[in-house]
């Protein structure tokens, strides 16, 4: 099993235990978050990983419902872990979190769409 890969599902297992310690249901960390619950499952599956600014809203919720600054410390290692090696996720964050470049402009005054 690959370095890449163990990270993954140990994220994926942190936030599944995290989830159901202090949350319960995936229906309350995707309302938590913002998100819809098959984001959730696709997290904890490990198909995805979230983007550092949905794993900040991950992090509040988690420490609002009780989780330690440990726990969700360990949370985010593991994320990191993950997002070092994902290419689709690093230039995300880089080209449109960091730099808060919008993800497309917004219409034109002249556009009746």
């Amino acid at each position: 099993m690959s370095f890449r890969r163990s990270g993954l599902q140990s994220f994926s297992r942190q936030l599944r235990t995290l989830r159901e310690q202090f949350g319960g249901k995936q229906l309350w960390l995707a309302h938590a978050v913002g998100c819809t619950e098959a984001a959730v499952s696709f997290w904890e599956t490990g198909k995805r990983i979230p983007y550092r600014c949905t794993l900040s809203r991950i992090v509040d919720a988690l420490m609002e419902a009780g989780a330690s600054a440990t726990e969700v410390a360990v949370l985010c290692r593991c994320w990191r872990e993950v997002a070092a090696n994902r290419s689709d996720i690093n230039s995300f964050a880089n080209a449109n979190i960091e730099s808060n470049t919008p993800l497309r402009s917004a219409p034109s005054a002249a556009s009746p769409y």
